[in-house]
């Protein structure tokens, strides 16, 4: 065990560390330079829970400390995913579809995309663990609530999938029904719309930068201002280098077994996700 002398050595060894991710450098340096505020009081970089990003506090934050804003036009909204790729308002593809979409499409388009930051710092594949990622065996061995969160999960992607091939089918161009036939794409897609969506006023949201804070009951909540900016709000206590915390179901959180469906892990089965 190291002694006291040494301890602030190794924090600060494992903090650099942390900050030397490039998807980390990446996504700062790109919220920066889209306005996005709080980099003062915290950081970006590699979570201690898992293999993608985590944000971390460098100074102490009290409650009611607004931790992060996103400017309102740094989300990813319907009218986003419209203007990227007009055929999902022309034809009327469902709201959840087209996030889908629009990621599949900034995913082969990532070298020239406005969000090119955020797509590289998004879970890869191979590191999802959510329900569309599990075989029927895995499902078949959770607990009954917890399958059939997983079940529920599947059938919401096949909905959307099936859609998918109708638009493919009846009203894309070869190259686009190629891109969105994709499997692999649209399940990865699939996955990040389930576990990094928000609802806010009703409607569906991508919140960069936002949604790399990782889930916690007593985490932070999302709120926003009247200039429909989104803040990130402190409700404890968070001393300078502990990682920040977002609680996923608002002030009330969201069920285990839909945090291990939609999510990847759960707290009761010790399950680790993205």
């Amino acid at each position: 065990m190291a002694d006291a002398v040494e301890l602030p050595k190794l924090q600060r060894a494992a903090e650099q560390q942390q900050e030397d991710d490039p998807r980390a450098a990446g996504m700062t340096a790109w919220a920066k330079a889209s306005g996005c505020m709080g980099f003062h009081q915290m950081r970006f970089g590699t979570s201690s829970l898992c293999q993608g990003l985590g944000a971390f506090a460098t100074t102490t934050l009290l409650p009611g400390t607004v931790a992060l804003t996103l400017p309102r036009k740094m989300a990813i909204t319907i009218q986003t995913c419209h203007d990227a790729f007009p055929a999902l308002e022309r034809h009327r593809v469902p709201e959840f579809s087209s996030f889908v979409l629009y990621l599949v499409q900034q995913l082969y388009t990532a070298s020239t995309s406005k969000y090119r930051c955020y797509i590289e710092s998004l879970p890869k594949a191979s590191d999802m663990t959510s329900a569309l990622y599990m075989t029927e065996r895995e499902v078949a061995a959770l607990p009954e609530a917890y399958a059939a969160a997983c079940h529920q999960a599947r059938a919401r992607a096949a909905a959307c999938w099936s859609c998918i091939d109708d638009l493919c089918r009846l009203h894309l161009s070869p190259e686009e029904a190629i891109m969105c036939s994709d499997d692999t794409a649209r399940r990865w897609a699939t996955a990040i719309v389930m576990s990094r969506a928000f609802r806010v006023c009703g409607r569906l949201m991508l919140l960069p930068a936002i949604d790399i804070c990782n889930n916690a009951a007593d985490g932070c909540v999302l709120e926003y201002n009247d200039a429909a900016d989104l803040l990130l709000r402190v409700r404890r206590a968070y001393s300078a280098g502990e990682e920040l915390f977002l609680c996923y179901g608002g002030t009330e959180g969201k069920p285990d077994e839909e945090l291990l469906a939609n999510y990847g892990y759960s707290s009761v089965l010790g399950s680790s996700g993205l």
